[in-house]
């Protein structure tokens, strides 16, 4: 089976590729800031679930 997008679902495929720029640009933060916060999110959701 071979599924295609739309004319109209490739215009919002488009539309939804700047998403992630802006919502970091709305963030306030940098991209750098942002790998930091990743970085040690990830570390904690680690100690968390050993400590279960």
């Amino acid at each position: 089976m071979l599924l295609t997008l739309t004319e109209q679902g490739k215009a919002l495929h488009t539309k939804a590729q700047s998403v992630p720029q802006c919502i970091l640009a709305a963030s306030g933060i940098n991209l750098e800031q942002l790998k930091s916060m990743q970085k040690d999110l990830l570390a904690l959701r680690g100690n968390l679930l050993e400590s279960l």
